[in-house]
């Protein structure tokens, strides 16, 4: 099974690997950038005080490319392997179970290109450097899956006892909430090699790998997954970005990143009809979705036979529209999945636009940063709940 990664679906003539992929992903080529301020809330146009014409935004060199306007695939993969240090108050002290591995041993340094960063607690995470790293989205996708079990927990008899991630990536939403559910047994499906590897050192080092595995494999094939519908949690974090956004949106530069960041395996459609065919009967979905697609995704979680029981808007800074959103799933009653099997696209526009979902639920919000840019204290509770320090600004 560990032999080669699953089939990618297919693209027409567009490959991920290729001369376009060399351009850099945060300028497309241009070797500059807006300014931050003006990027996002003036749409690269700004009025002019004094004559009231339109002028462009100013820009700076990207930071990314450092102004080339392309990436050299040696870039940063030659770098000897870094241990990042924590940033903590003084008085901090970890919570939770503690990492088994000891980073000053050789057998745990990164490899060249890679870094090893705290994660929740003292676990640790190996990254790529310049590959995919986890995030705010993985930090709030297993908060929230956390939440839903001690709601579930608290108000029922039922005990969660296993828990599947698929498309789990690093292992981060894994192994954040193991750190969290030290009873849990928990599975995380992952499809691209790379990504495997460090996960499973990941889960080595952190100690939990009498509990928590990593498989090599697609997640549309139910035979990665023998158990069939026996998991009470189920976690996932799709990609944002169908296929046919390769073609106005740049590919990052390394395979790894673009098969995070595009559908080339499927999207919400694809976790999602995955989800109910192991989920447990009284089980919960928790699945991440960027903001731009909410109709959509509820559209998936309908046809799936799931029904939303809340979701988990997150703002990036007050006063903006959510970056990305985090639904709460359950089986709906006597309702099978109407996808067909394998690898699900997105529906046309004019599909979602006319969906209507026939309930309503729950919606709760999280902003990251006020206007300040300061963390909020609803964040920052986040953070605590997930074993992270919290600097606070004096």
């Amino acid at each position: 099974m560990d032999a080669v990664d699953p089939p990618l679906i297919p693209n027409g003539d567009r490959a991920l690997q290729g001369p376009n992929d060399f351009v850099c992903w945060k300028c497309s080529g241009t070797g500059l950038k807006f300014v931050k301020e003006t990027e996002r809330n003036k749409r690269r146009k700004q009025v002019d005080d004094q004559t009231g014409q339109a002028v462009e935004c100013p820009k700076i060199p990207c930071g990314v490319c450092k102004g080339a306007g392309f990436l050299s695939h040696e870039r940063d993969r030659s770098r000897p392997g870094e241990i990042r240090q924590l940033k903590a108050p003084q008085d901090w002290t970890f919570s939770g179970p503690s990492a088994t591995g000891d980073p000053g041993d050789p057998i745990w340094q990164p490899a060249q290109g890679e870094v090893l960063c705290y994660l929740t607690g003292n676990w640790r995470i190996y990254q790529k450097v310049d590959g995919h790293r986890y995030s705010t989205d993985d930090l709030c996708t297993a908060w929230y899956a956390i939440q839903q079990v001690l709601h579930l927990q608290r108000d029922s008899e039922y005990r969660v006892t296993r828990h599947l991630d698929i498309g789990c990536g690093l292992g981060s939403v894994l192994m954040m909430v193991a750190w969290k559910f030290t009873h849990l047994v928990s599975v995380g499906l992952e499809a691209q090699s790379l990504s495997v590897e460090l996960a499973r050192r990941s889960i080595k080092f952190n100690g939990c790998d009498n509990r928590v595995t990593v498989r090599h494999g697609d997640l549309s094939d139910a035979q990665n997954v023998p158990e069939g519908p026996v998991f009470d949690l189920i976690t996932g974090t799709p990609p944002y970005f169908p296929v046919d956004k390769t073609d106005t949106l740049t590919l990052p530069l390394l395979m790894e990143r673009g098969l995070c960041a595009f559908e080339f395996r499927g999207g919400i459609e694809t976790y999602c009809h995955a989800a109910k065919q192991y989920l447990a009967p009284h089980g919960r979905f928790i699945v991440c979705q960027t903001a731009l697609e909410i109709k959509r995704s509820e559209l998936a979680i309908d046809l799936a036979g799931l029904e939303i029981t809340s979701r988990l808007d997150v703002i990036g800074k007050e006063g903006k529209p959510a970056l990305f959103v985090v639904f709460a799933t359950k089986h709906k009653v006597d309702s099978a999945s109407t996808f067909s099997s394998g690898l699900l696209s997105a529906p046309a526009q004019d599909v979602v636009a006319s969906f209507v979902l026939p309930y309503t639920y729950p919606v709760e919000t999280i902003v990251v940063r006020d206007s300040d840019g300061n963390r909020t204290s609803s964040y920052m509770r986040v953070m605590e709940d997930m074993g992270k320090p919290v600097m606070h600004k004096s």
